[in-house]
């Protein structure tokens, strides 16, 4: 993994990363259509209580 270098991942990371937005997205958008409030939050929003933490 890169963690957060984009340069040093591979052309087949980022197709994957792709992907998986693209599948993320194309769900939210269905829920939305049949009505339904699509549920989103934050990435890595469960990391939060943690930055409170004392190092």
């Amino acid at each position: 993994p890169y963690m957060g270098d984009p340069q040093k991942a591979s052309a087949e990371a980022g197709e994957a990363m792709l992907k998986a937005r693209v599948n993320v997205a194309l769900s939210l958008f269905e829920k939305a259509l049949a009505g339904e409030k699509p549920d989103t939050a934050p990435m890595l929003w469960w990391l939060r209580p943690m930055m409170r933490l004392p190092e």
